[in-house]
């Protein structure tokens, strides 16, 4: 299928609203297979919707801040949720700004290959 800048905006706002699939599919009028596939291609899967949309949230903020006055077990989480959070931003930013997106996504992969070396190395 070949997709419309119209068409990938709605697309992003209806997964960003949580709907299925299939119900973006027939908003969409076309298969569910075009859905799965371009959500790949654009990364918006659930989980980096999900992330985006906690990392945003409001009471996220306040729970980040009583975290920070506890003592950590690990050094190295809030480092691992500082790329996570990093990475959701990059993602909610590529969904706002259409002309950077790609560059933006590509990013976003790359600070989680980040992530994921150096959590390698240091254990």
């Amino acid at each position: 299928m070949k997709w419309t800048k119209e068409q990938e905006t709605e697309l992003r706002e209806l997964c960003f609203k949580e709907k299925t699939n299939a119900e973006i599919a027939a908003a969409l009028g076309c298969d569910v297979k075009d859905i799965h596939a371009k959500r790949s291609q654009l990364g918006i899967t659930r989980d980096k919707v999900k992330a985006v949309k906690q990392a945003t949230a409001p009471d996220n903020a306040a729970s980040a801040t009583n975290s920070a006055k506890a003592p950590l077990a690990d050094p190295w989480v809030p480092i691992g949720a500082a790329f996570d959070q990093l990475d959701a931003s990059l993602l909610s930013a590529s969904i706002m700004d259409h002309v950077n997106a790609p560059v933006l996504r590509q990013t976003a992969a790359g600070v989680s290959v980040l992530k994921s070396l150096l959590l390698t190395a240091i254990q």
